[in-house]
């Protein structure tokens, strides 16, 4: 097992979650549903248009509301210092480059992560093995040395299938403790006897 160098965390659901203070949208919402699909984001707005018949001049007002409907994940926040201390951190995300464009300037992510790996710039999504190995060969690592912090099974497995160490949010203590036993685990490997690589 080697060492964990980099962390990809997935921008929904981990670093950013439901705002308290979003009343719901019913068309953001919908919306919202399907934004994590998006593997191509012309052809995706243009069927939002069409399918909520919204007038052009609409569209950049629903993607406002899209991005509003997110805050920061404060919990996990609150540990990404001391994360980035010991390791390289990735923001990675799937859904629409427009929700990222909003994130990117009210949170001053590229302040926060060492860089952002883009799901709909690969043409992949949070389900997607590849977007995971895309991921660790932006961090510069092995595989094996890259985790992923995802919100949903399906980005578990997805990251797993390409070779990555994954940890399901549930809070950031959970994940502190989940890093020191992957930290542990990889110090007896090193240390074993007739065991090293």
């Amino acid at each position: 097992m080697s060492r964990l160098r980099a962390f990809g965390i997935a921008a929904t659901g981990v670093a950013f979650v439901r705002s308290p203070r979003y009343l719901g949208d019913t068309l953001a919402d919908a919306v919202d549903l399907k934004a994590p699909d998006v593997r191509d984001e012309r052809t995706f707005w243009r069927r939002v248009v069409r399918a909520y018949e919204l007038l052009p001049r609409e569209l950049p007002e629903l993607q406002a509301r899209l991005a509003a409907k997110y805050c920061r994940n404060l919990d996990l926040w609150k540990v990404l210092p001391a994360l980035r201390r010991d390791h390289r951190l990735f923001l990675v995300y799937s859904g629409p480059s427009t929700t990222l464009a909003c994130w990117r300037g009210a949170y001053r992510l590229d302040e926060t992560f060492d860089a952002i790996v883009s799901g709909v710039e690969e043409g992949l999504t949070a389900r997607d093995p590849a977007l995971y190995r895309v991921l660790a060969a932006r961090a510069g690592v092995a595989p094996e040395a890259c985790a992923v912090v995802e919100s949903t099974q399906a980005g578990v497995e997805a990251a797993e299938a390409a070779g990555l160490p994954a940890y399901r949010y549930g809070s950031a203590y959970g994940l502190l403790r989940w890093l020191r036993g992957q930290e542990q685990r990889a110090a007896e490997e090193d240390s074993a006897p007739g065991e090293r690589r």
